[in-house]
Formats: C-alpha cells, sequence, structure tokens
C-alpha cells in the first residue's frame, strides 16, 4: 500500500531552531497519524551552505544562468566544488543527527517500514530550507530503496490524471550560450501519443495567447531563468530581448490550470523562485532545478527524465531515476549534478503517470486523426527546431559565434549581453582584450555594448564562420576597425554604428535566408557582405528585390553585377575590383614570363564559375594557349595531384591556375606539392589566406592576383591604425581593407543623404566618391567599382619569411 509522510518544518530559523510535525497516512485513507518534534538551532549550515553554494556557482562552465555580477568573485575547481559539497553533507547530517531529530526518528520510522511505495513530502515556507538537499538525509540510505523529496504547494489541486493525446506547450526562451536543440530532441522522440507545439523564443503578447487560446495538460520551459528575493520571485527570459516575471503571468496562468494545465518543467536555472511562484498560480505538478544548472547536465536530466516517465513509471520515480543518473554518469566532471532537480506538489495530489500505449491504441479511429495531427505538428516542430538554429547565427554580443579560446570574461560578457547588464559587458570584455586583443568578435560587441543607450545606425556582416572562420575573420576586422574609427569620432550625424554578425556558412540557401532576415528587420539600414561568390550572388536577388543595399567586400564575380532588375534603382555593390581585372593581371604576368600554355584546376561544386571564365578570356585576349585536355577538378571523387600534374607536363603545360572555391582550398595544395617547382603556379584571390601560408613550401613561389597588399597601400594610415589593433603580423589583407571601406562607405552615405534604406541607395547612386584603406572608391551605375584603381590588381608571391624559420608570407611584386 502506497503511503503518503508529510515532513511539515513550521515558522521559526536556524538561530533557535525549527518545530516539525510528521504526518503518515496510506494513500487510499483519510486516517493521518501525527508526530512532533523539533530541527535544533544550527547556525553552521547557513554558513556551510553558502560557502558551498559560492565555490559552486564560480565553476566555469556553459550555465543556464547569467550569475549576478555582486557574486562574481574567481573561478572555483571541481576539486574545491567537491571539497565543499562533502563538508556541507557532513554537518547536514550532524545536524540531522541531534537527540531532538533522532528522538523523532524513532517515532516515525516504524510507522514507514522500508521507504517502497513512500512518497515524501517537505512542507515549509523557509527559502533555505528548500534548497537544501534533503536526499542527503542519512535515513534515507538505510536500505537500497529510497524516497524522492517532493517540495510541498499550499492548495488543493484537481486529480485529473494525463490523457492521450498529452498537449505539450514548449516554450524556448534566450538560448544564448546553450544548447536547447537537444531538449527539443529529446522530447519529440520520448513521448508517444503527445501534440507538441514549439514556441520559439516568444514575444510576451504570443505566450499569452497560446496559454489563454489553447488547453494544455503540459508546459515545458527551457532557456535561461533565475530567482531572487528569498526565492519569493522568479523570472524567465522568453527571448534574448524581454525577460518576464511568472507574477505577471498570473492570471493567465490561473485560466490554464482551469483548462487543464497539470504539470510545468523548468528545464532552466535556480528555479526555487519559479516554483514559489507557479504553486502560488496553482499548477498542479512543477519540476524544476533549486541551483545553477549547466547545459550539459540540464540535457541529460531531460534525456533520463523523459525516458523512464514515458514508460510508465511515476513523476516522483523518473525524476529519482534521472538524479541517480546524474550521479553516477556525470558528477566526476559536474560536481553535485545530483543535487538540482527537484518537485513541487501538493500533499493531496494524485500520482501522477503518462499514458501508456495500450490506452491510446483503443481510441481506433480517432488514432488516425492523432497521427495525421502528428505528422502535421512534427513537421512544425522540426521546422520550428532550423528556425531556432537559423536565428542562432545572429548576434550583436549575445551569442558567442566565433570560437577564440575559453575564456571565463568573453563567456559572463555574452551571458550579460543577454540579460542587458551592458556595464558587466563592458567591464568583462575590456579586461579580455587586454589579453585576446586580436578577437574581433568581441570588439564587435564590446563597441555595440559601449552605445546600446545611444541613437543607432545597425548594419548587417553577414561572414562564413562555419565554414571558412580565418576568412570571416579577416572581414570582421575590416567592419571593426571602421566601427570603431567613426563611432570615436562621434558616430554619423551623431548616431553610432551598431553591428549585427551573422554566419552563412559561404552556403547559397543559408546566404538567402539571412539575406530575407536581414530585408525583413527594417532596422537593419544596409549589408556589408556575402563573402564567397557562391553565397553573394544569390543573396544579392533577395537584397535587391528588398530594396536593401548590399556592398560585398570580397566578391568579385560578374554574375554580383550583371542584373536586369534595376527598374527601382541598384541596391547591390562592391568595393572589390571584378574577376576581369585579377584575372587579365595574372594572364598578363604568366605572357610577361614566357608561360604560353596554361592548365586550369578548379571546383565543378562552386556555384560560380566567373573567375575561370574571366581567365579563359583573358588567356584568349593575350593569344595564350589553354591545355584543356587535362581534367584538372578538385571536386573529382578519384582526384590524384600527382596524375594531373604528370598529365599537364605531358601536354607541355608550364603553368598551372589553381581556382579552388574559397571554402575547398585544401586539394589545390595537393597539386601544388605534386607540382615540385616544375610548373609556375598561379592562384586566385581566394587563396590568399593564412591556411595557404600554414601549406609552407610546397606552394612556395606561387603567384596570386589580389585587391590590394599592406605594403603597398595606397593609404597608409589605415595600415598604421589597423597594425596598433591587431597585434599579430599577417592579420590584415585585402579582405580586411575592401571591409572596412564597405563599411566607411556606409556611414558616409548616411552622412550625405539621410538614414533611411533609400537614402543610402540614392547617395551611392549618385556622384558618390570616397577615399578609403584601397584608394578612391566610386560606383559605375551597376554597383560595379571605378575610381584610381580600376585597372590593375596587385601581384604577391608567397616566399619564405626573412626572420622566422618555416614561415612563409606574401610579398608584393
Amino acid at each position: 500500500m502506497e503511503k503518503l509522510v508529510i515532513f511539515e518544518i513550521g515558522e521559526g530559523n536556524f538561530e533557535k531552531g525549527f518545530p516539525v510535525k510528521v504526518r503518515i497516512r496510506e494513500v487510499e485513507k483519510s486516517h493521518w497519524t501525527e508526530f512532533a518534534g523539533r530541527l535544533p538551532a544550527s547556525s553552521i549550515i547557513p554558513q556551510q551552505y553558502s560557502e558551498w553554494q559560492s565555490v559552486y556557482h564560480n565553476l566555469p562552465g556553459n550555465w543556464l544562468i547569467t550569475i549576478p555580477k555582486t557574486q562574481i568573485t574567481h573561478v572555483s575547481t571541481k576539486e574545491a566544488c567537491y571539497h565543499a559539497a562533502q563538508k556541507f553533507q557532513s554537518v547536514f547530517n550532524e545536524w540531522l543527527n541531534q537527540p531532538s531529530v533522532r528522538q523523532l526518528e524513532r517515532q516515525f520510522l516504524p510507522q514507514i517500514g522500508n521507504w517502497q511505495n513512500v512518497r515524501f513530502i517537505l512542507q515549509t515556507q523557509d527559502s533555505l530550507l528548500r534548497r537544501l538537499p534533503w536526499h542527503l538525509w542519512d535515513i534515507f540510505h538505510i536500505n537500497d530503496i529510497q524516497p524522492e523529496i517532493i517540495i510541498a504547494s499550499e492548495y488543493k489541486p484537481s486529480k485529473q490524471q494525463l490523457k492521450t493525446p498529452v498537449k505539450i506547450l514548449a516554450v524556448i526562451g534566450n538560448s544564448q550560450g546553450i544548447d536547447i536543440q537537444k531538449d527539443l530532441q529529446a522530447l519529440t522522440a520520448k513521448l508517444p501519443g503527445a501534440i507538441i507545439e514549439p514556441l520559439i523564443e516568444p514575444s510576451r503578447r504570443e505566450l499569452v495567447d497560446k496559454l489563454w487560446h489553447q488547453p494544455w495538460d503540459i508546459l515545458f520551459f527551457a532557456g535561461h531563468s533565475c530567482s531572487q528575493k528569498d526565492d519569493t520571485w522568479g523570472e524567465i527570459q522568453i527571448n534574448a530581448s524581454e525577460s518576464l516575471s511568472l507574477l505577471k503571468l498570473r492570471h493567465t496562468l490561473r485560466y490554464a490550470v482551469q483548462k487543464g494545465l497539470k504539470l510545468a518543467i523548468f528545464n532552466s536555472c535556480d528555479g526555487l523562485g519559479l516554483a514559489r511562484n507557479l504553486a502560488d498560480l496553482r499548477i498542479p505538478y512543477i519540476i524544476v532545478m533549486r541551483e545553477p544548472v549547466p547545459d550539459v547536465v540540464a540535457q541529460h536530466f531531460w534525456e533520463y527524465f523523459l525516458t523512464v516517465f514515458a514508460a510508465g513509471e511515476s513523476l516522483y520515480t523518473a525524476v529519482q531515476q534521472a538524479r541517480l543518473r546524474l550521479q553516477e554518469e556525470l558528477e566526476d566532471e559536474y560536481p553535485c549534478a545530483s543535487w538540482l532537480p527537484v518537485i513541487f506538489q501538493n500533499p493531496a495530489a494524485a500520482v501522477l503517470k503518462y499514458p501508456q500505449p495500450r490506452h491510446w491504441q483503443k481510441i481506433g479511429l480517432q488514432t488516425g486523426i492523432i497521427a495525421i495531427s502528428l505528422g502535421f505538428l512534427g513537421g512544425i516542430f522540426w521546422w520550428s527546431i532550423d528556425e531556432f538554429k537559423f536565428r542562432n547565427r545572429f548576434s550583436y554580443g549575445d551569442k558567442v559565434l566565433v570560437n577564440f579560446g575559453n575564456n571565463i570574461d568573453k563567456e559572463e560578457a555574452v551571458k550579460a549581453f543577454a540579460w542587458k547588464n551592458y556595464q558587466l559587458v563592458i567591464q568583462k570584455l575590456t579586461t579580455y582584450l587586454q589579453k585576446y586583443p586580436n578577437d574581433v568578435e568581441a570588439r564587435i560587441y564590446l563597441e555595440n555594448a559601449k552605445i546600446i543607450n545611444k541613437q543607432n545606425i545597425k548594419i548587417g556582416v553577414p561572414v562564413p564562420i562555419g565554414s571558412n572562420p580565418n576568412v570571416a575573420l579577416e572581414i570582421l576586422r575590416g567592419v571593426a576597425q571602421a566601427q570603431q574609427e567613426i563611432n570615436n569620432q562621434g558616430g554619423v550625424n551623431g548616431r553610432f554604428i551598431k553591428v549585427q554578425i551573422a554566419d552563412d556558412d559561404n552556403q547559397p540557401e543559408i546566404a538567402k535566408k539571412v539575406a530575407q532576415r536581414f530585408v525583413k528587420n527594417q532596422e537593419i539600414l544596409a549589408v556589408v557582405g556575402h563573402n564567397s561568390s557562391d553565397a553573394s550572388v544569390p543573396a544579392s536577388d533577395i537584397y535587391q528585390a528588398g530594396k536593401l543595399v548590399m556592398i560585398s567586400p570580397t566578391s568579385s564575380s560578374t554574375k554580383l553585377t550583371d542584373r536586369q532588375d534595376r527598374t527601382d534603382g541598384n541596391y547591390i555593390f562592391r568595393t572589390v575590383i571584378s574577376f576581369t581585372i585579377s584575372a587579365d593581371t595574372l594572364v598578363e604576368y604568366a605572357k610577361i614570363n614566357g608561360k604560353n600554355n596554361i592548365v586550369i584546376c578548379s571546383d565543378s561544386k562552386a556555384v560560380d564559375q566567373s573567375f575561370e571564365q574571366a581567365f579563359v578570356n583573358a588567356i584568349n585576349n593575350k593569344s595564350l594557349q589553354l591545355i584543356n585536355d587535362v581534367n584538372c577538378d578538385f571536386a573529382a571523387k578519384n582526384f590524384q595531384g600527382e596524375a594531373i600534374i604528370k598529365n599537364a607536363i605531358e601536354k607541355n603545360a608550364d603553368a598551372i591556375l589553381l581556382n579552388p572555391q574559397v571554402d575547398r582550398i585544401t586539394p589545390a595544395f595537393e597539386v601544388a606539392k605534386a607540382n615540385q617547382g616544375r610548373m609556375l603556379l598561379l592562384g586566385n584571390p581566394s587563396l590568399q589566406t593564412q591556411k595557404t601560408l600554414d601549406a609552407g613550401n610546397i606552394i612556395n613561389g606561387m603567384v596570386l592576383a589580389v585587391p590590394w597588399q599592406a605594403a603597398v597601400s595606397p593609404n597608409k594610415e589605415f595600415v598604421e591604425n589597423a597594425n596598433k589593433i591587431w597585434t599579430e603580423p599577417g592579420l590584415i589583407t585585402w579582405r580586411t581593407a575592401t571591409a572596412f571601406d564597405a563599411t566607411q562607405i556606409i556611414a558616409a552615405a548616411i552622412e550625405k543623404k539621410g538614414s533611411r534604406r533609400i537614402d543610402v541607395q540614392q547617395a551611392l547612386s549618385h556622384n558618390f566618391a570616397f577615399s578609403g584603406a584601397t584608394g578612391t572608391i566610386k560606383f559605375l551605375h551597376y554597383g560595379d567599382r571605378t575610381g584610381d584603381r580600376i585597372g590593375k590588381a596587385v601581384l604577391v608571391q608567397v616566399q619564405p619569411h626573412p626572420q622566422i624559420v618555416n614561415r612563409y608570407i606574401f610579398v608584393p611584386k
């Protein structure tokens, strides 16, 4: 027979002690057996818990909460946390081994027997007593069977059970720095017969509408949350810019309970304040975390819990078994993980179990309807996951998009940005950049935080962080330098540059979605990007149709500006010279050096082939010989550099062009290695990257035609300023300079004409001229660059570094 044990701790304090009443009854009976006792005074319990809590809060990790500034002291270690936990557990059980408690135990333990089929409910209003890990009490470890310790709420709930189909509202709040996708995947994979509706980073209005207009059985929240004011107040961050106290949802949640809400799960941090609010709002069952929880611990708890709960075990058993797995599998890496989950419920509530298939399979025809609904909603669900993942490609400062090593200051700064604590952002990033001055993402976020309360000009900067981080960083350095210089000079007509970074992976479909997002966001006045022609060309169609200026600093494709849809004016520009100029310069170099027979190695998977076509045209114009019967395709499955070089030499080739797509340059090095200096190596502008130099001696002597080179820059001031910011040699490339110019041009256009999208377009389209890092820039009516450098590219050659052994650099020819 199942027994209910209520351990009620009355009003008191740790200085004088607490009165205790233990009530026991069989669940099916109404008679209670009662025992009275007392918990002794103990000043050491609050002290030792506070010491453990301080060490725990300062563990390095990917937390689901931003620790308040006043609590941040220094980073602690796992060993220190283990020690503090053991010390607390020892004093905790010493406190509960005092004579007054032992006397109480001798009265009520014989009435219980073993702990099988026992619900042990702790009832107290003291916030610290609620936080204590009561499952560590020695009395629960007398035998192998242990109860799950439940925190009581204060009302009489409905005794309704879950019925199929179980309707779940999955609210995914701000996920900066954490991986919520696994929570969503576990929810759909583990619960049969459920209708799950995800609500991704909703506004307050969207959340309220869902709770008022539809009945729900379970409310699930994942994201950032916190409790304050002695756990009397809890807050969730429902999106990147909006936090919400649950007290502000009291009418909505009470109505949701009337319509059948039975369980609220907050797989988020520090949830006792949330639980108090939810209990007051009469939600029958609540699961929260009693302290800040690392992301990985929350994910594993959720997976373990769902597995057991879906199998038909009670809510208590599911939480307890999840707790035991956390203890066995994660506590070596994440101290005290098993202390965190806790259930709140009313003592009068019936045991909550998940309905099993044998019940809902009997529904017959309705099952078919449910299946259709699940198929439809499942499509919506996975679409929502994709949308959620896509949102994580954008950041003003609330997400880490570029991995630059593991540093607690940057992690804390990004979390603070998400919680709008911009003073903490500035403090943390200023400290961080003293140690890591070349982290361009941190520089942009710092500048964004500094001007957060000022009038600003928002620009979007899409770069290939996921597929080509080195190239992305080169572009971002130019944007960051321009942003800093413009803002330090007072902005543009009193408005300051704010940058939203986006990761497009240089993928056409992603680039188009990024473009659609920027077009839809009316606050974005212009875009600096995209990088590769594969991304820029398809994205440009979106910008042109949406009438949003795009200035590409790196895409030289002729397709970018060969447009027919200019009836409302041209919105696509570039600060880089076109492929036609680069190809002609490179072919001219080959001709001057007596290299007349040329093989081209290209990538057939590249969406844009403009450089190859421009190179072929230049060969024909200069009466050189293109050797067509050497098949050199970097995308070929049976690609063999040795065989290609052998075949090329047999065809009397004396030069070979390496023309890979920017994200797939490694096969070009295989050809270079096989060549061993026998033919002149030529390269497209994409090959001017650090990755090329890292290939070492095999690319020694390769010649590229690039848009700009620091050593021969027409703007020495830009190079000097860049060298003051970026402390490592070689970080300033042509992409940095052209991105700097693109950002400065947007500011100049706004200053000239105004701060609307149409103002930017009109300024650039009518007699615009700007003196930038790469020279004077003007635009032809279709967006190509003209000015004092229209006629040539810069030839550079890979040569050994003059001071550093086994290092290579690009040297102007």
